[in-house]
């Protein structure tokens, strides 16, 4: 009884040792376990994600191939304004660039056969012309009047083309009183105009008129004193061969041409 006592008393410590050892065991277990949940539950999500990435990508619509073809338009207009810078809006009669700037004019407008009408509308300034008409106006004598801004006021409204001459006075005066160089008056021709189809133009003279802008250095807010309706005669015609609303160019029927850009006003 004695042995079996004591063998009771040495085995006591060890079932206490294991008692403490089998809840470290499945403590490790557990542990174990939920490591390889969490690598079975994450591991198909990152297969997803490059499953999704490698698909969006094939998936994907092919880039479009970029155009860096220059524009034909824009080429040809940009080599008519070079062909005309320099040229005095016509009036240095070169013949040699009056040819550069109609073979720039023919270009342009071969480019831009296939281009919708724009309307007519609008405040111009001429940038160039070859109509004798134009070129021989101005005088380089000091006391004539110094040739200004030439320009048409088109009005679609109205069925108008108003042709704007401005005059300066002349160097001789403004020498003496220089504060009068800004000084201008308008010499106004009243049109009326109809087109048979865009861009065929036919002119009927319907009055003149003047327009002063500044007198005695002094700015006039008045409006043109066109007289219109005395008569109505033909005055020509034209033909737009190009106009994007900032640029217009147009051959008369006479064969000359003419370039205009839009007016903004000073």
């Amino acid at each position: 009884n004695k042995t079996t006592h004591k063998n009771s008393n040495k085995t006591k410590p060890l079932q206490a040792l294991r008692s403490l050892e089998m809840p470290r065991f499945r403590l490790l277990s557990l542990a174990v376990s939920c490591a390889a949940l969490q690598c079975s539950v994450h591991a198909p999500r990152r297969a997803q994600k490059h499953t999704a990435l490698r698909a969006t990508l094939d998936d994907a619509p092919p880039a479009e191939p970029v155009d860096d073809t220059p524009d034909a338009v824009s080429e040809a207009k940009d080599a008519l304004l070079q062909a005309i810078a320099g040229t005095d809006r016509g009036f240095k009669k070169d013949k040699s660039a009056a040819a550069s700037v109609r073979n720039a004019i023919h270009a342009l407008s071969d480019a831009a056969k296939d281009l919708a009408p724009v309307p007519l509308d609008g405040d111009w300034t001429l940038l160039w012309t070859d109509a004798p008409d134009i070129t021989g106006l101005g005088s380089s004598l000091p006391f004539a009047p110094t040739l200004g801004r030439i320009g048409q006021e088109i009005s679609a409204a109205d069925g108008t083309v108003v042709n704007v001459i401005e005059w300066r006075p002349a160097s001789l005066l403004t020498t003496l009183r220089s504060e009068l160089a800004e000084d201008s008056v308008e010499q106004r021709v009243v049109t009326g105009f109809t087109e048979a189809t865009p861009g065929d133009v036919k002119l009927v003279l319907k009055g003149a008129g003047l327009r002063p802008r500044r007198v005695l250095n002094r700015d006039l807010e008045l409006g043109p004193y066109d007289t219109t309706g005395l008569f109505s005669l033909p005055f020509g015609e034209f033909k737009v061969l190009y106009n994007d609303g900032s640029l217009r160019v147009v051959k008369t029927g006479q064969n000359f041409y003419s370039v205009n850009e839009r007016y903004y006003g000073k």
